[in-house]
């Protein structure tokens, strides 16, 4: 289903632009066109009739004979309009080919009732009720349809039905329009108005009112221009010169909407959507300045100038339109008109064309020349290309960001977490729930910390623990799904986390050591420097703790002579431009205050390629390829990935060993993309990153104090709301943080979830401040870093190679794998079962696995919280117990921690972090002595029974085990004979049949009733069902009811080991019905041993039960009540004042927080973060208070 376009009265019939062709720029050559105009009845002549070009100020009188000439005529098709009063109007299309005159001649029929002399309404006249309705759809509502006056509405008459509107003019609408300064007479010959859609047909003759003076004179021209720079015939002349992305307008061909929960584009690139082809779809007319337009689908234009939170699509919110031609192809100029208008339907910001906007025929802008169509880029499908696109898709489309609810932490701290799962193309949170596996990483590399956190509908909350004994540094806060970790490159969520040891911060500067040189790194554009092929040099300098620094210096060859000079900002980022000669080195002097000091650049190739971008083209990227070696022609492919969509690719064509092509800007989406040059074959030759800025209006974030309650310990509460640029109010899902300002620092220029999802998400290394390179105004400034992150991501090999594996369903949640072996450890067990049975009853589910050839399984899909212990058996294909060592996989974590984060880093905060060290330290030391005083040791408290301690009261009987129960071979056996009422027989294949009495709980035929079902077998093979009526009893494990047919129940009593039992609880009476209806046929319960009981018992025996981590839960933060008596720890020197990882905004986009003040914050720090419910980013910071 298409996309719906939200405009009321949106789609518009193009037949009232009656388009003919006048002579269009660039035409050579005009006609002319003679004539007499008669009575039709009489044969007389008729003087004073109007002939003229319909939608034209072309036109002549006829004289007292009738006659008349029209000179000036375009060639092509047009049509002349022959008004008189009292007569029919009459038109007739016409086509001129030649300059040579044509005649004409016109009888007009007498109309049937005279249309007399016009008159016009007084002021204070009553209006028709329906002409509002009528003007609204006919002459629009643009600020110029305010200052168009119809002169005569008297003369129409309307029908109205439901949902239908229809009008009609006994005589033309005498029309002024004092915003374009003409005045219109129009011929009205149909209007009509159905569910939404506005047609009208009609003819006009233009007049140009007379100015009043050179003001007026240049604001109807000014006018003028802005009414043709929006109209349709604009749009259509820009299709046919191929010229719509250099002029901000993006067009794709939709070859079927796509099938997606999202409206979204970018992501539907060549498989929905199609650029447009000119050489495809314009092709020769009849005359030089005629075409003929060929779109077999529906056309969606974008205007990239006008931001429009109403578009259709997600991920383009700009001015959307749609172009369907109804007959394709029509015919039409050079210039946009179109000789058939019957044969267009627009929709979207091009139906707002109306008669308020309309121009005569030959008007055109002072400058607008028509642009050569020759040389326009046109895109070839390679199957090459289709395989990309294809593969990439299968990459993961996910995108992560934490927020943590301050910028510093001190040791001990909890590192509290709110988690955004989004959908990488279209930004809305990721809708499927997910396991996000969340790790604490040391400057060392060693991980510390791993949390599993379930986020459900893209969102997710939880916390990290930093050990009390946490060293002073910079450590690593790291956060991946199961998919985003199976591929290589940068899709994990990897950023800094600055930790300081509350006891010794290290806040003083040691002994000075001697410092290193400095690091300077080279980055060739494209990823290589050749031999006589003109290249730039992304350049990065660092000092020795790694931050950058702002440098001069100068590149030379090893003969001495200097080729270039350069210099880098503050950040340490720099661009230099030499060309290498054959045979030479080059080294680069980096100039200082303690001396110069030497480094050597990347070596210089033989041959090769070299690859440039000129960001700076207005509306386009240039991009300048050269190789050293002349190849076949078209060998080249260049190609543009936007996070996993191909959004554009063409073909290169050296000529002597150059090529420059031109990449409109409107095919890139918003953000960073990757240009790659690849051969025929695939392999990358150069690859190059480059920016888009987004357009988009920033969001508003309004934050005040509802009542004054900032006092020390006093009750504050904040009203939140969030709003687009308009003020239109925005829900969404947030995160906020209050922070004591003077323990905590405002960064504007932070990693922020904004940051996150236009530049850092996409740059593989980490990016110091990316708020200031999101800055308007510095775009050389941020395509200086994108140099140096180019050669970053080293996926494209392998994704030529062989498609990515795109995971299950089911591996996106907890997983358990592992391999099963004989008891020695020697065999690997193929085709045995596994079953994994829970020793804990809050999680009442058991999974199960085959083994495959080398001896392995897997468990997915698992859903737990915190721990959970396990049981694992292992039975073979006749479905006996089988001693099997099972041993589970320990995936490593994947990513690279050998390079850490860069030292300075901890400079950052150290001024705010020396203020507050003494405030935490106390508290934290006034916590611990609090703690100790409060607490009172009174005896020593009872240990928890355990399981075997533990009894059902409503049990009949309970069977207890110790070491005797290693001599039965099966639950089945342990029953027999032990439990009055109930009777246990085992066939000779092994299988049970069970019978049960009891007075109360069977009902009246419970003398004898045996269980319907049967259970064991060597084979474990299900018996055939008993005769209907017959009841079955419950089986619980450790409280968890064994589910499904007798089958499934024979599986898991099967797969447990008599020595496994500690006890097993029967019940036969009415307590039964306590577990429900199936209960009421009685209850087998059996309690498996814990861990230490199977420990103490069974030394030396393989060990078959582990403990397994499962999600984490959301605690949430615990906050002092000063409302409530009691409440009142002291000192209260909290830097972290409120903190809330899921916050809600309602429909009005609102929300309000409420939380105690400290005894030290006066001014509070307030970071939000969040998505809207269309898929913006919200990055907010701000400071209230004293």
């Amino acid at each position: 289903m298409a996309p719906r376009v939200p405009w009321r009265g949106a789609a518009l019939l193009l037949g009232w632009l009656w388009w003919m062709a006048v002579p269009a720029p660039g035409q050579t050559g005009t006609g002319t066109l003679t004539g007499r105009v008669t009575n039709a009845h009489t044969g007389e002549p008729l003087p004073f009739a109007n002939v003229f070009l319909t939608n034209s100020t072309l036109g002549a009188s006829t004289d007292e004979n009738g006659r008349y000439t029209l000179k000036n005529l375009p060639l092509g098709t047009f049509e002349v309009g022959v008004s008189h009063v009292g007569f029919a109007f009459y038109r007739q299309s016409f086509r001129l080919t030649t300059t040579e005159p044509r005649p004409l001649d016109v009888a007009l029929i007498p109309a049937a009732v005279s249309l007399g002399e016009v008159v016009v309404k007084a002021k204070g006249g009553k209006e028709h009720p329906h002409y509002k309705t009528f003007r609204r759809a006919f002459i629009g509502t643009t600020p110029f349809a305010r200052r168009c006056d119809v002169l005569n509405p008297e003369v129409l008459t309307y029908e109205k039905k439901v949902g239908t509107l229809k009008v009609k003019a006994a005589e033309p609408l005498r029309i002024v329009n004092r915003a374009l300064g003409y005045e219109l007479l129009f011929f009205l010959e149909e209007f009509e108005t159905l569910q939404g859609m506005t047609r009208f047909m009609g003819r006009t003759r233009f007049t140009e009112l007379k100015p009043a003076g050179d003001a007026e004179r240049a604001a109807w021209e000014k006018n003028r221009r802005t009414a043709y720079f929006a109209s349709i015939r604009y749009i259509l002349r820009l299709l046919v010169e191929g010229r719509w992305e250099e002029e901000g307008y993006l067009a794709v061909e939709m070859k079927g909407a796509p099938v997606s929960p999202q409206p979204l584009l970018y992501p539907y690139i060549n498989r929905n959507f199609y650029y447009l082809d000119p050489a495809k779809t314009v092709l020769p007319g009849r005359l030089p300045h005629e075409r003929r337009l060929h779109l077999e689908h529906p056309v969606e234009v974008f205007n990239l100038k006008k931001y429009n939170y109403l578009s259709p699509y997600h991920d383009v919110r700009f001015d959307h339109a749609r172009i369907v031609l109804r007959n394709p192809p029509i015919d039409l100029t050079t210039d946009g008109w179109v000789y058939n208008p019957d044969a267009v339907l627009v929709t979207g910001f091009l139906s707002k064309d109306r008669v308020a906007t309309m121009l005569p025929r030959e008007y055109a802008p002072e400058g607008l020349q028509p642009a050569d169509t020759t040389g326009v880029l046109a895109v070839r499908r390679l199957p090459l290309v289709d395989t990309l696109a294809a593969r990439l898709r299968k990459l993961p489309r996910q995108q992560l960001f934490l927020h943590h609810d301050k910028h510093y932490y001190w040791s001990g701290n909890p590192v509290q977490l709110s988690a955004y799962l989004t959908d990488l193309t279209s930004g809305d949170l990721y809708p499927d729930d997910q396991l996000l596996n969340v790790e604490l990483v040391s400057p060392a590399g060693k991980r510390l910390g791993h949390a599993r956190l379930k986020a459900e509908g893209g969102r997710a909350a939880g916390q990290l623990q930093l050990p009390d004994s946490a060293a002073t540094g910079v450590y690593r806060l790291r956060a991946y799904t199961n998919w985003m970790g199976q591929v290589p490159g940068g899709y994990l969520y990897d950023q800094p986390l600055v930790v300081y040891n509350l006891r010794n911060p290290s806040f003083k500067a040691g002994p000075k050591k001697p410092a290193p040189e400095l690091t300077v790194r080279f980055f060739p554009e494209g990823g290589r420097l050749v031999e006589g092929l003109t290249a730039n040099a992304g350049i990065h300098l660092t000092g020795p703790d790694g931050k950058g620094l702002a440098a001069k210096g100068r590149i030379f060859d090893d003969l001495k002579q200097e080729t270039a000079v350069f210099a880098t900002d503050e950040a340490g980022l720099g661009v230099v431009t030499f060309k290498p000669l054959p045979g030479r080195t080059y080294r680069a002097e980096v100039f200082g205050g303690a001396g110069s000091t030497f480094h050597a650049l990347p070596p210089v190739r033989r041959e090769g390629f070299s690859l440039r971008v000129d960001p700076g083209t207005p509306g386009q990227l240039t991009v300048r390829i050269a190789r050293t070696d002349v190849p076949a022609e078209d060998s080249l492919l260049l190609v543009v990935q936007h996070r996993q969509s191909l959004v554009h690719a063409a073909p290169v064509t050296l000529q002597d060993g150059r090529a420059e092509l031109a990449i409109p800007r409107a095919k890139l989406p918003p953000g960073v993309s990757r240009l790659v040059l690849l051969d025929r074959k695939g392999k990358l030759h150069a690859q190059r990153l480059v920016f888009r800025e987004s357009n988009l209006p920033p969001l508003k974030v309004r934050v005040k104090p509802v009542a004054a309650g900032l006092a020390p310990r006093g009750k504050a509460t904040l009203a939140l709301a969030v709003t687009d640029s308009a003020g239109n109010p925005l829900a969404g899902e947030f995160s906020v943080s209050v922070t004591d300002a003077r323990q905590q620092w405002s960064d504007s220029t932070r990693h922020s979830l904004r940051t996150n999802h236009w530049l850092t998400a996409e740059l593989p290394g980490f990016v110091e401040a990316p708020g200031g390179y999101l800055a308007a105004g510095d775009a050389s400034r941020l395509d200086r870093l994108l140099l140096v992150h180019s050669p970053g991501w080293s996926y494209w090999p392998g994704l030529v190679e062989k498609a990515p594996r795109v995971p299950g369903v089911e591996e996106f949640f907890m997983t358990v794998s592992g391999r099963v072996t004989d008891a020695r450890g020697k065999k690997v067990l193929a085709g045995h079962r596994v079953v994994m049975m829970p020793a804990d009853s809050g999680y009442r589910r058991s999974h199960q696995a085959f083994t495959d050839s080398a001896g392995r399984f897997r468990l997915p899909r698992l859903d737990f919280s915190d721990t959970l212990r396990v049981s694992f058996f292992v039975y073979n294909p006749q479905g006996k117990v089988t001693e099997a060592l099972v041993a589970l996989d320990s995936v490593p974590p994947p990513g690279d921690f050998s390079t850490p984060y860069p030292a300075y880093l901890l400079e950052r905060y150290r001024p705010v972090a020396e203020v507050a060290q003494p405030v935490q330290a106390k508290s934290l030391i006034t916590k611990k002595v609090h703690q100790l005083e409060t607490v009172t040791v009174k005896g020593r408290r009872k240990p928890k029974p355990t399981e075997a301690e533990k009894s059902l009261s409503m049990a009949d009987r309970v069977l207890t085990f110790g070491e005797d129960a290693g001599n039965y071979s099966t639950i089945f056996e342990m029953l027999v004979g032990k439990v009055p009422g109930l009777q246990v027989m085992i066939a000779a294949d092994g299988t049970a049949y069970f019978r049960t009495r009891g007075v109360s709980s069977f009902g009246a035929n419970a003398t004898s009733v045996q269980n319907d079902q049967s259970y064991g077998g060597a084979g474990g093979k299900p018996r055939e069902a008993q005769p209907e009526g017959s009841t079955q009893p419950l089986f619980l494990v450790n409280g968890t009811p064994i589910m499904g047919d007798g089958q499934a129940v024979n599986d898991v009593l099967l797969s447990i080991s008599p020595r496994e039992v500690a006890r097993i609880e029967v019940t036969t009476g009415v307590g039964g019905a306590a577990f429900g209806a199936q209960g009421g046929n009685g209850v087998i319960a059996i309690f498996l041993k814990k861990i230490a009981d199977y420990d103490r018992e069974d030394q030396g025996r393989l060990r078959r039960k582990y403990v397994l981590t499962g999600y984490a839960t959301h605690k949430p933060v615990p906050m002092p009540d000063y409302g409530k008596a009691g409440d009142n720890p002291a000192p209260d020197g909290r830097d972290v004042l409120y903190w809330n990882p899921l916050l809600k905004t309602d429909e009005g986009g609102e929300a309000t927080i409420e939380f105690y003040n400290s005894d030290q914050a006066r001014r509070f720090l307030i970071v939000l973060e969040g998505i809207t419910a269309d898929g913006q980013p919200v990055s907010f910071t701000t400071v209230i208070g004293e």
